[in-house]
């Protein structure tokens, strides 16, 4: 299986810090995990194989070079046994990362995403 690295957002880098915070709180904690505070890691309930959890993959912040005070948000794909593609149960396509993501942050910031130019998503 091929893992990929996708540029899926641009954020503010506090923005990504109370992402980073909101999926270690209690409430989201069984579906996300944060081993540092440049990744969040999606967890399927489990494979469909053995039961046991899986990883739809992780956001990875990166510093953005062209916009100060921003991180790029980068999707690394899962390790799921289903391939790439539309389903919720495997692996996520950077396009249902990215739906997430954007879900996700308006979730936690309280205001709409809005893209801009200076947003590298590859």
């Amino acid at each position: 299986m091929i893992r990929t690295l996708t540029p899926i957002a641009l954020v503010h880098a506090e923005e990504w810090k109370a992402i980073v915070k909101y999926c270690m709180d209690e409430v989201a904690a069984h579906n996300y995990e944060c081993p540092d505070d440049n990744t969040i890691v999606i967890w399927t309930t489990h494979d469909g194989i053995t039961d046991a959890p899986s990883m739809h993959g992780a956001y990875n912040s990166e510093l953005s070079q062209q916009t100060p005070d921003h991180v790029n948000v980068v999707w690394l794909t899962g390790n799921c046994d289903y391939p790439e593609g539309f389903s919720w149960e495997g692996n996520w396509s950077p396009h249902m990362a990215r739906t997430h993501f954007i879900h996700l942050f308006e979730t936690v910031i309280g205001k709409k995403y809005a893209g801009s130019r200076s947003e590298n998503r590859g």
